[in-house]
């Protein structure tokens, strides 16, 4: 296990850790401590004084540590060969053992892997039914003090028994309210493909860049940038917030198994990434680079409030923006030409039980091209899970020249899964700017068909 100073470009040996041959049994906390594997035994290195301290007689395969360094979880083979998860209290020593036993008849899947302890709150386990990336439910959520286990991100499956939605190469943000994670673009995909990230609990899924075709993910300590990879050697980061990318660089790629794979990882400040590469001589090493001048000028979020329901959310410079003005004397939201009005809905009003909600919308009618409101329809069928804005509705104007007042009734809308911004729904008006007088937004009475 070695630091590499990346300022004076020198090479120092931390200790020795137990590893498979390729991966290193180790993580990194916020506050520099490092956990890692000896000798079948948890340690902990501080970073600060060099201290070297056992804190546990439980290693894993795959280690993970709660920011307060309360727990630490991880893969291991605990009492059953398809693989288990245990988390141990490093106050108590206490040690807790959670399975569960996917499809053995599913000769893709090979049990429980890839496990990660939510960092911020420690009573959330994620883990994969490991296989390949076609696997159909491959993210779980398992809660600790529950015993409550889901598939988090329900993917649109396929004729064959394999998913329209391949996903992977999940991982935690830094304080744990985000898990992010690529979809990939191989297969049949179904959706939207890229950068990913969900809630906690899996819930409201963004789509944040599908740019390129993602291979590896890594988080900033704010959430608001992500470095990515592709199986081209294309080095990449991500503003969260606009979704704009930043193409880095282009290594060259030998071999697109471990240890070559580039697997980025941004530090936490957002001020560097870093990764794995080979030289000319293809001898494997780290590359890394400096990206302050891009992370310096992340898209801060705003959000506008329009009443005690809806919020407008929006960024300078992108085409999700909106800012509060006056037209004919009312105070009202403008929407610039070319922009659009991103909005959010308080939660009870959008998790109905039909899924259908009306929106009273009162805006100024000038011009003839129309508004255009756009939503994810709801999931009839397991395959409409990969749906992202697939419903379209428009408003005609007829260049009134005064307020008027309508109603947009989203039939069975899955808000959800709306992805854009944090957003719920968004709007614009074709080749002008949209002027909004008030939003008010209730559950329909009509019925669904």
């Amino acid at each position: 296990m070695y630091e590499y100073d990346t300022v004076n470009q020198t090479v120092r040996m931390l200790d020795i850790a137990e590893c498979d041959g390729i991966h290193l049994y180790a993580t990194v906390l916020p506050n520099d401590m490092i956990y890692y594997g000896k000798n079948g035994q948890l340690w902990k290195y501080d970073w600060n004084t060099n201290k070297k301290t056992k804190v546990g007689n439980q290693s894993f395969s795959i280690i993970t540590v709660t920011n307060d360094e309360k727990y630490a979880s991880g893969d291991y083979s605990g009492s059953n060969a398809r693989g288990a998860i245990g988390r141990l209290n490093l106050e108590t020593g206490e040690f807790e053992e959670m399975f569960k036993d996917f499809r053995k008849d599913n000769p893709r899947s090979v049990g429980v892997n890839h496990s990660q302890i939510n960092p911020g709150y420690p009573e959330l386990q994620f883990f994969c039914n490991e296989g390949d990336t076609m696997m159909p439910d491959r993210m779980w959520l398992g809660n600790w003090d529950s015993g409550e286990m889901y598939n988090m991100f329900i993917q649109a499956p396929l004729a064959d028994g394999t998913t329209g939605e391949p996903v992977g190469h999940e991982i935690w943000g830094a304080n744990g309210e985000y898990m992010y994670f690529v979809k990939f673009t191989n297969g049949a995909p179904l959706g939207q493909t890229g950068l990913v990230r969900t809630d906690r609990f899996g819930n409201n899924r963004e789509y944040i860049n599908g740019d390129y075709s993602y291979w590896h993910c890594s988080p900033s300590g704010d959430d608001n940038w992500i470095a990515g990879d592709t199986s081209g050697g294309h080095i990449v980061v991500v503003d969260a917030n606009s979704y704009q990318s930043h193409l880095l660089c282009v290594i060259r790629m030998i071999n697109w198994n471990h240890p070559y794979q580039p697997h980025p990882c941004i530090s936490r400040d957002a001020g560097s990434v870093n990764w794995q590469m080979v030289d000319d001589d293809n001898t494997l090493g780290i590359g890394w680079m400096d990206i302050s001048d891009i992370t310096s000028k992340a898209t801060e979020e705003e959000r506008l409030k329009i009443n005690d329901l809806v919020e407008a959310i929006t960024y300078s410079g992108t085409n999700c923006y909106a800012y509060k003005g006056s037209h004919l004397g009312a105070e009202c939201i403008i929407v610039p030409k070319k922009t659009k009005l991103c909005l959010d809905i308080n939660d009870d009003y959008i998790m109905t039980e039909n899924g259908s909600v009306d929106i009273e919308m009162t805006y100024y009618d000038f011009g003839m091209l129309p508004i255009v409101v756009s939503n994810t329809g709801a999931a009839k069928t397991l395959s409409d899970l990969a749906n992202f804005n697939n419903n379209i509705q428009r408003i005609n104007k007829t260049a009134a020249n005064s307020w008027k007042t309508v109603t947009i009734h989203l039939d069975n809308a899955n808000l959800a899964n709306a992805g854009e911004h944090k957003s719920d729904l968004y709007m614009y008006s074709m080749f002008s700017q949209l002027i909004i007088k008030d939003i008010k937004i209730k559950e329909s009475d009509k019925d669904i068909k």
